[in-house]
């Protein structure tokens, strides 16, 4: 029997959403205000209660089996697995996730109506664009995970002319090669300048190329499989969420009082706001983005995933990405702020993804390459 929903004007769905408990949880938000304070558990039920009031002004005449399915009533059929256990087909379709990121849009502007006149408070809050993020990352999660794209199977990812000991003494020439070049870097300059990151970088960068056409050299010559492809769907989807998660934990972290408040999570980035553009700026582009994605892409989805695969074992990549990630992550313990840790992490899970996806390091090179131009560009639309 189909349960059709009276059709309701948006001033009465806004009167029931703010005298629904999860306003006041949502306005707190907003606001940054800490006199309402619960339980995540609590907040994710009472946050789906507002989802629900709002669903009635989405979509008022959808039943609810095609909110939850996206199909007739008919389809809706148990299936006999070969057990003999009956289960029920359990798709997300695209229209519920669209009725879902309406809703979440939809409560988000009822709570910012709201909190237009409240007093301004201390410390990080929620904006806009942090919001849009958190929906686009939301949207394509949803969507990535719905169409199976989560299975990272090994498929001889391992190179067999470059073995785990080889791979170790690579990633270890690296280091030293990179710090020596970055020590003699720091001497040509005065310390803080941007002439001074500039050298050290340079050469660093320029220390470590005997390895990375070393690497070139010695990889396995295999056919990489849809590059373009996966680094577009790979940046789609852990890039939005990546800023997502290092965005929220931001604002905990500096409410809780262990980071500074900032618009960026990386020091580097500071040089962007405060120097002039000008040519010492674009070489230091160039060797932050290209130069940079180029060395961490070799050294740790070429030469460390792999190694760290072989010894973990498994048909899965994903314990071996794990891996990888957090020691991507704590390599960046200092210059990056402790949210923007837990963002790269994330963003570094999509970075192995992509690797054993297209079978190239190319792929993760040009994700790489293009989130810290994006993080530039950016820093620079702070000034506009």
């Amino acid at each position: 029997m189909k349960a059709r929903f009276p059709p309701k004007n948006s001033t009465s769905v806004k009167q029931e959403i703010a005298t629904a408990p999860a306003f006041s949880y949502a306005l707190a938000m907003a606001t940054g205000s800490k006199s309402s304070r619960m339980t995540p558990a609590e907040g994710l039920l009472r946050l789906t209660s507002a989802i629900t009031l709002v669903l009635l002004f989405v979509c008022p005449f959808t039943t609810a089996p095609k909110k939850l399915r996206g199909a007739r009533e008919a389809s809706i059929a148990p299936l006999s697995s070969s057990r003999g256990t009956s289960t029920f087909a359990c798709s997300t379709s695209f229209r519920f996730v669209s009725m879902i990121v309406l809703s979440v849009i939809a409560i988000m502007s009822s709570t910012a109506q709201g909190s237009g006149g409240a007093p301004e408070v201390e410390g990080a809050s929620i904006d806009f664009s942090l919001i849009a993020v958190t929906i686009i990352a939301l949207v394509t999660g949803m969507l990535f995970v719905s169409q199976g794209q989560c299975k990272l199977e090994q498929r001889g990812y391992l190179e067999p002319s470059i073995t785990p000991t080889l791979s170790l003494m690579l990633i270890g020439s690296m280091f030293v090669l990179g710090a020596v070049g970055g020590i003699i870097g720091q001497q040509q300059a005065d310390d803080g300048t941007l002439l001074q990151l500039i050298w050290m970088y340079g050469l660093a960068t320029t220390a470590q190329l005997p390895v990375i056409v070393a690497y070139a050299y010695l990889r396995k010559r295999s056919e990489s499989r849809h590059i373009l492809v996966t680094s577009v769907v790979t940046f789609a989807v852990f890039v939005p969420l990546a800023h997502a998660f290092a965005g929220f934990l931001h604002i905990i972290f500096v409410n809780l009082g262990v980071e500074h408040e900032s618009a960026v999570g990386h020091s580097t980035l500071t040089f962007f706001s405060t120097e002039p553009f000008g040519l010492h700026m674009m070489l230091l582009i160039l060797l932050v983005t290209i130069g940079a994605a180029v060395i961490e892409e070799v050294m740790y989805r070429g030469l460390l995933l792999p190694t760290i695969a072989s010894i973990i074992g498994g048909r899965s990549m994903w314990k071996a990405s794990i891996a990888t990630s957090i020691i991507f992550a704590l390599m960046h313990i200092g210059p990056a702020q402790p949210s923007a840790i837990i963002g790269l992490f994330i963003l570094s899970l999509g970075l192995c993804y992509a690797r054993v996806k297209s079978g190239s390091v190319l792929s993760p090179i040009i994700i790489h390459a293009l989130f810290n131009a994006m993080n530039i560009a950016f820093v620079y639309s702070m000034d506009l």
